[in-house]
C-alpha cells in the first residue's frame, strides 16, 4: 500500500476536536431554533382552540334556534330539598339529585354523539369524550381526578359565563349557588345557574339576548373550572395570582379578592410558583393569552388579564369594592 492511499483514508476520518466542534455546532442551532419551534406549537394550539371554541359558539345558536331563543344554563342541578323524584333528562341520560348537568351535555348533540361530563359512563367512553371538540384546546390537559378516566369530566378547559348582566356594581363575593342570600333572590332571574332545592329554582334558563353587549360580553373562555367568573378588577393594576390549572382549587380557597377564574396564561408562558402557595402561578412574570368567544360568536386571543375581567363586569369605575 502506498503512502499516498494510507493518508488518504486517514483523512477521511474526523478528528475527536472535528467532532465536538460539530456537536457544538448542533448544539448551538437546537438552542437558536427550539424557541421558534416552540412558539410554532404554542401558536398552533391557539389557533386550533379558537375554531373549537368558533364550533361551540356555533352550537350554542343551534341550541337557541330549536329553543325559542334561550341559551343552556351553565349547570342544572337538583340538590337536597327538590321535589322527589324530578328528573332532567339530556340525550336519553337522567340527572337526578345532585347530578350537574352542565353547559357542555346541552349543546354535545350539535357537535358529537359521545356522551360527556358524568353521562359518559365507562372509562373508554371517559376517554372518547376527551376526544370531541368540547375538549377542544389542545393546551389543556384536563384535572387530574378519581373518577372514570382518573381526570375530571366536567372540567373540559371551557367555562361558560353564567352572569349576562354582570357589571362593575355587582358584589365582590358571589354566594355559594345553593344559598338563597340578599344577593341571589333579587338577581336569580339573570343568572343562568339553576339549582333546585327546597328553596325553588334559584337562577333560570335565560334567553341569548339577555347576555347584554354580545360583540363585547364573553359567553365562554379558557378556564381551569366548567364557568367563569371574575370578582371586581383589581384598582392597582396588580393582577392576582392564578392557580395552577391541573390542581383542584376552588374559587375560594385562599384565594385574594379580585382573582378570575379564566385561564389567563393558557396559550402565553406560565410564570414560576411563588414558592409560598405552592398551587400557584406568581404575580408577576410569564405571558398572557387566552381565547374568548363572545356572545356574538366571535372570537378573540385576548393577551392582557383586562378582557378577563372587564368581558364579564364592564370595567371597574371608581375602583368599586362592594362588601
Amino acid at each position: 500500500m502506498s503512502h499516498r492511499s494510507t493518508l488518504t483514508r486517514r483523512r477521511s476520518a474526523f478528528t475527536l476536536v472535528e467532532l465536538l466542534v460539530v456537536i457544538g455546532i448542533i448544539a448551538i442551532l437546537v438552542a437558536l431554533l427550539l424557541p421558534a419551534l416552540t412558539a410554532a406549537r404554542r401558536q398552533a394550539a391557539t389557533v386550533t382552540c379558537a375554531a373549537h371554541m368558533r364550533e361551540l359558539g356555533n352550537a350554542f345558536g343551534l341550541y337557541a334556534h330549536e329553543s325559542n331563543g334561550y341559551f343552556p344554563p351553565a349547570c342544572f342541578q337538583m340538590q337536597t330539598g327538590a321535589p322527589a323524584g324530578m328528573i332532567y333528562n339530556i340525550d336519553g341520560f337522567d340527572y337526578r339529585l345532585n347530578v350537574p348537568a352542565l353547559w357542555d351535555s346541552f349543546i354535545a348533540k350539535y357537535v358529537t354523539k359521545t356522551k360527556q361530563g358524568v353521562s359518559s359512563n365507562s372509562n373508554e367512553s371517559a376517554a372518547d369524550a376527551k376526544k370531541t371538540v368540547i375538549w377542544g384546546c389542545p393546551a389543556w390537559g384536563g384535572q387530574r381526578s378519581v373518577a372514570l378516566g382518573e381526570f375530571n369530566r366536567n372540567f373540559v378547559g371551557y367555562g361558560m359565563n353564567p352572569y349576562p348582566v354582570f357589571n362593575a356594581t355587582s358584589p365582590t363575593w358571589i354566594a355559594p349557588e345553593a344559598a338563597a342570600t340578599a344577593y341571589e333572590q333579587p338577581h336569580s332571574p339573570v343568572r343562568a345557574l339553576v339549582r333546585w332545592n327546597a328553596g325553588g329554582q334559584n337562577g333560570n334558563f335565560l334567553k341569548r339576548t339577555r347576555w347584554t353587549q354580545p360583540s363585547q360580553r364573553m359567553l365562554m373562555a379558557d378556564s381551569w373550572n366548567w364557568r367563569v367568573k371574575s370578582r371586581p378588577k383589581p384598582t392597582n393594576g396588580v393582577f392576582p395570582e392564578q392557580p395552577i390549572p391541573n390542581e383542584t382549587l376552588a374559587f375560594s380557597d385562599n384565594a385574594p379578592l379580585d382573582q378570575t377564574l379564566v385561564d389567563v396564561f393558557r396559550h402565553g408562558k406560565v410564570p414560576g410558583s411563588n414558592g409560598v402557595r405552592p398551587r400557584s402561578y406568581a404575580k408577576t412574570g410569564g405571558k398572557v393569552a387566552y381565547n374568548v368567544l363572545y356572545a356574538d360568536g366571535h372570537v378573540v386571543t385576548e393577551v392582557t388579564q383586562d378582557a378577563a375581567y372587564d368581558s364579564i363586569r364592564f370595567g371597574n369605575p371608581g375602583g368599586i369594592r362592594s362588601p
